[in-house]
């Protein structure tokens, strides 16, 4: 079935390739379980007989996918992972050519129609298949917020072992002291183990969502992080920044950022309507009911990202020695 569906995506990317591109390229990694590698292993090979070239990049949170799309120029990207934090299953995440993720049936069905039908081979000659580090792409988007940060430290639980992996390598040259938890299970909304520490977060959902406990173990509000991250991305002064938000988050998440000079606009459920959405207004920040929050790029990049989140949150808790529980309430005051 997964090869299959990779196949149908080989064969749109096919059917809407330029003339003069004879076979177009898909990015495609994974979380690096064994229970993804028979079906990435059967995808990569579904795709080269769809007529397209494979760029594997090995095992990478999912937010470095549509990172490196258009920094490898590449016409798609497959990600395989575990979105239902279920040590027994796979997910696949299809993304298009400038990152956008596809979802939703409208986007859906062109793929699942190919792959249900019957699978015509467009070539003779099957695409090639190579590598590419795309863990270091995505490490140098952060690279530059991993300095002069104090000595925090703070327990990690994630589903997603290449966030992991990714934020030891960032942390190791810095004072920061990371407890890490490894698991295919994700933990519920309101418990973390203490963690006898600065503070504690989760990165679930293949890399794409964080959530936080402070300092007492208490879970942080979704309204209050994306205000503090407003707050620091925007400044005191956010009047003419753009921020979108899903169509059913609470109002005083909308009205308080209004009252600041933010422009908020709503957008659909889909994470392929928060992206239009994010692109079309040029919006800094994005967030949806699932409690992904979105970052608008330097290029046009728009991506969900869990680290993105904790990078930003380490590099507030370096301005000073505050506690957690008390930034948040008064970075988040004046709003």
């Amino acid at each position: 079935m997964a090869g299959r569906f990779a196949a149908g995506f080989g064969l749109l990317l096919r059917d809407g390739a330029e003339m003069a591109k004879q076979y177009p390229s898909v990015a495609v990694a994974s979380d690096g379980r064994p229970v993804v590698q028979r079906h990435l292993a059967e995808c990569v090979e579904q795709l080269r007989w769809a007529g397209c070239h494979v760029i594997e990049l090995g095992s990478v949170p999912c937010p470095a996918l549509p990172w490196s799309i258009e920094e490898l120029e590449v016409d798609g990207g497959l990600y395989l992972g575990n979105p239902a934090e279920n040590a027994h299953t796979a997910g696949v995440r299809f993304f298009g050519g400038k990152g956008e993720p596809i979802t939703g049936l409208t986007s859906l069905r062109p793929i699942c129609a190919r792959a249900e039908g019957t699978l015509n081979r467009p070539v003779r000659v099957s695409g090639e298949a190579t590598r590419a580090d795309a863990m270091s792409l995505y490490e140098s988007r952060f690279a530059d917020s991993f300095h002069g940060l104090r000595p925090l430290r703070f327990l990690l639980h994630t589903t997603c072992r290449p966030a992991g992996v990714c934020l030891k390598r960032l942390l190791a040259e810095t004072a920061c002291r990371m407890t890490l938890q490894e698991s295919d299970r994700g933990i519920p909304g309101k418990s973390l183990p203490e963690s006898g520490g600065h503070f504690a977060a989760a990165i679930d959902d293949d890399g794409r969502r964080c959530r936080l406990w402070d300092e007492r173990g208490i879970p942080v509000p979704f309204e209050k992080l994306l205000l503090l991250l407003v707050r620091i991305i925007c400044g005191d002064e956010p009047s003419g920044r753009g921020v979108v938000v899903e169509d059913g988050l609470s109002q005083t998440l909308l009205s308080a950022p209004k009252q600041s000079g933010l422009i908020v606009r709503d957008c659909g459920s889909l994470p392929s309507d928060v992206y239009t959405a994010m692109v079309g207004s040029g919006a800094v920040l994005g967030a949806d009911s699932t409690g992904h929050i979105w970052y608008g790029e330097p290029g046009g990049r728009v991506i969900a990202d869990a680290l993105g989140t904790l990078t930003l949150v380490l590099g507030k808790l370096s301005d000073g020695d505050r506690p957690f529980s008390e930034v948040l309430d008064e970075e988040t005051a004046g709003f």
